[in-house]
């Protein structure tokens, strides 16, 4: 499991590089922020397991609607995150 967060990070860290100097610089420190994660097309849930273990890494709350394995529709809702906006 350690292996796995190591290189979920590391992927985050090729796509985030130096972060988000703008957020860091504009949004207060303890605000929240919330989302939602939409399919965009019919299709099978995958990855949720992957995406929790970031999820918890950075402290977030969150509440998979659907689980690996099951059927998702375009628009329908796939999970809900909050957490610090930063």
């Amino acid at each position: 499991m350690v292996e796995m967060i190591e290189r979920l990070l590391a992927f985050l860290d090729e796509d985030l590089g130096s972060g988000d100097v703008t957020s860091e610089s504009t949004v207060p420190t303890g605000t929240k922020a919330q989302a939602v994660i939409v399919a965009k097309d019919d299709g099978v849930v995958a990855g949720c397991g992957e995406a929790s273990m970031l999820f918890d890494h950075f402290m977030l709350e969150y509440d998979f609607k659907k689980r690996d394995g099951e059927r998702i529709s375009d628009g329908e809702v796939l999970a809900e995150i909050s957490g610090d906006a930063r």
